[in-house]
Order: structure tokens, then C-alpha cells, then sequence
């Protein structure tokens, strides 16, 4: 396992000056490695993975991120309190990333989880960096599956997926689908959004505000928790507010 602290010797991160706002696709950092200064946005993520312990550091150390442990936590707890077994959970990690969703679970008694991503830099990152963390880790699209890729993600049988940090702003709506509906009808979902992207009156013709509004109506997916709470700093130092959803798959989206 990469030990974080002797990784952070070896390169040097700048914050911008400026704590003028910028969305989440356009902030950015400094980074100075192996001689090279570079500007690197925070959701270039196949760069940020190849500098080891980088990403933790931003994301974790500088950022604050909460998301991993908030949503896995919920998860945890519903599917306690639904009388389920925390241990029968076989978790599918879509935008799985190094491994930091899938690292929560770990420490929270899950331990059959696959990670998913559509980065081989992800996947070699998770390796160097969290490794046993996922029993299978695939470098798939969904949307372009390949027969052997499909096959093997069904004969995992997955009866629950998280989704950390990556839906509308990583990952296509129809790839969110497509994972869902791999998942064993009654099995668990947790995943998260920005705050405002659950909110109607902003959000009335957004694509994955109409999906939420399709799988929750026809009864393919039962909420059971909506959580609101501070996801991370954004490089301005401003909270960035997420909510996080929790609920059981009822029946596949057709």
C-alpha cells in the first residue's frame, strides 16, 4: 500500500489565490512533479491519478471531502435497519475510482465490493494506492459492453450499487440505468447529487431530475432516506452542499 505521507514528499500543490467562485468543472490546482509544474483541473482525474497519493491529498486533505463516508454510512445504516445483513451485501462501485467509496465500506464490515470506471488510470491507481479494497475492479463503459464484461458483472450479482461523486457530472444518465439495473430487484442504491439537482424549480427539464422523477413514479426505485449535507470546499474555501439518496431497487427501468 502507497504510504501517503512519504508520497506527499515528492510533489507540491498551490491552491489559486483568487476566492473568486468557479464551478465544479472549472476549478483547479498547481502541481509541481518530478521537475514539471503543471496546471491541472480538479476533474481531470486520468492526470491527478498518475501522480501517486495526489489525489487523496487534494480531494481529502485539502478539500474535505465527506461524500465517501456519508453515503456509505447511510447505506449502512438502512440496510441495518431494514434487518438485512451488512455482510450478504455484493456491491457494485460505479465510478469506483482509487477507491474511496469502496475503502468505506471496507471499514464498515462490507466485504464484497467490485469497482467500476471507465479510467484504466483509476483501476491502477486503486491498485498502487488501496489495494484489496474491490474483489474484481473492470474498466468498462457501460454503454459499450463487451458479451464477456456483461456476463462477468451479472455472474457477480450484485444486490447493491453506490454511485459516490460522479452522477450528471462524470457519468451518463443511461450508464446510471444500465448499472441500476444490474442490481437484484429489492436490492440497495445509494448515490448523490449536488443539492439543487433534485430541486424542481431548477431542474424541471434536466435529464437526471426526469429520470429520478420516472424511476421514483413507476415504482422501480423506493427512496428511503434523502440526506442534505456538506460535500466538500470548493477551491474558492466556499461549501459545496450535496444530498444523498438511499432506497431499494423495486423493479428494472424499462
Amino acid at each position: 500500500m502507497l504510504n501517503l505521507e512519504d508520497a506527499q514528499k515528492h510533489f507540491w500543490v498551490q491552491i489559486p489565490d483568487s476566492r473568486e467562485f468557479c464551478s465544479q468543472s472549472d476549478e483547479y490546482f498547481t502541481v509541481r512533479y518530478e521537475g514539471k509544474e503543471q496546471i491541472l483541473k480538479l476533474h481531470n482525474y486520468a492526470e491527478i491519478y498518475q501522480i501517486p497519493g495526489l489525489y487523496q491529498y487534494v480531494l481529502m486533505d485539502i478539500l474535505g471531502d465527506r461524500s465517501p463516508d456519508t453515503l456509505s454510512s447511510l447505506l449502512i445504516d438502512h440496510v441495518a435497519q431494514s434487518g438485512a445483513s451488512v455482510t450478504d451485501l455484493r456491491v457494485l462501485d460505479m465510478g469506483a475510482g482509487i477507491g474511496l467509496s469502496g475503502r468505506s465500506l471496507r471499514h464498515k464490515d462490507v466485504n464484497y465490493i467490485v469497482g467500476l470506471d471507465i479510467l484504466l488510470e483509476a483501476r491502477e491507481a486503486s491498485v498502487r494506492e488501496l489495494p484489496g479494497i474491490y474483489l474484481d475492479y473492470y474498466v468498462a463503459d457501460l454503454l459499450k459492453l463487451s458479451e464477456s464484461t456483461k456476463t462477468a458483472l451479472i455472474n457477480h450479482h450484485f444486490n447493491s450499487l453506490m454511485c459516490c461523486s460522479a452522477l450528471t457530472c462524470h457519468v451518463p444518465i443511461q450508464a446510471f440505468v444500465e448499472a441500476f439495473n444490474l442490481i437484484a430487484d429489492d436490492g440497495w442504491i445509494g448515490f448523490n447529487v449536488n443539492q439543487f439537482k433534485l430541486d424542481p424549480a431548477y431542474n424541471e427539464n434536466d435529464e437526471f431530475f426526469k429520470l429520478f422523477q420516472r424511476i421514483t413514479q413507476s415504482g422501480a426505485f423506493q427512496v428511503a432516506c434523502v440526506h442534505d449535507y456538506e460535500h466538500r470546499h470548493s477551491m474558492s474555501g466556499n461549501p459545496i452542499y450535496y444530498c444523498a439518496v438511499i432506497g431499494q431497487k423495486r423493479h428494472s427501468v424499462l
